[in-house]
């Protein structure tokens, strides 16, 4: 139904394995943008702001400081979504090993490394990652959604999870992800039963 705001899913995690399985199988240009999306949750504006000096090798973080916008295709290079945009996210070890081989010193990781690129570049680049593998009709945003997804199944604490995804207020990140809470809750039950059970 129009205006109706459809619901995003995260992908499955066979879908997400299977996405991880087959990065190899991409060009550096188009398997660098899609593995900082995998897996890092940032939005695809701040993906895309992306800088060599914002990646910290050593303490394994990445400081989000800026994003990009696009004005009549051109990028815009400016704030976060928010003051809470402005934040710090693991930098998983995967992630080092696909750009480990890259490594620059300082400019913009995806792209030419001057600039940020453009709108139709970014859609131009997303339409070949699909026919490449298979992407099972994820959007940036749906990676997003996947990320934060995954990190709340982890169990990790609903105050650090609004940091990492960058939500200024808690109640989106409870709304949206908190109930992955409850899935653990119910299989540390089931162990304490076997536990009970073993008795």
């Amino acid at each position: 139904m129009k205006g109706t705001k459809q619901k995003r899913e995260a992908l499955r995690d066979c879908d997400v394995k299977e996405i991880m399985d087959k990065l190899s199988l991409l060009e550096a240009k188009d398997r660098i943008p899609l593995a900082i999306l995998l897996y890092t949750g940032v939005r695809r504006g701040e993906a895309l702001g992306l800088r060599w000096e914002n990646l910290d090798w050593k303490k394994g973080v990445i400081h989000i400081e800026q994003a990009v916008t696009f004005l009549n295709n051109q990028p815009v290079l400016g704030e976060t979504k928010s003051d809470a945009g402005i934040r710090t996210v693991p930098f998983d070890e995967r992630l080092m090993d696909v750009l480990r081989p890259y490594r620059q010193i300082s400019g913009f990781i995806v792209g030419d490394g001057i600039t940020p690129m453009t709108e139709r570049t970014f859609t131009r680049m997303w339409q070949r990652i699909g026919r490449t593998i298979d992407l099972h009709g994820a959007t940036p945003h749906t990676f997003r959604h996947t990320y934060i997804t995954l990190a709340a199944s982890s169990g990790i604490d609903v105050k650090t999870l609004q940091s990492i995804a960058g939500h200024s207020d808690i109640k989106m990140t409870m709304d949206r992800y908190a109930h992955k809470r409850d899935e653990k809750i119910v299989e540390a039950g089931a162990r304490i039963r076997d536990v009970f059970s073993s008795l």
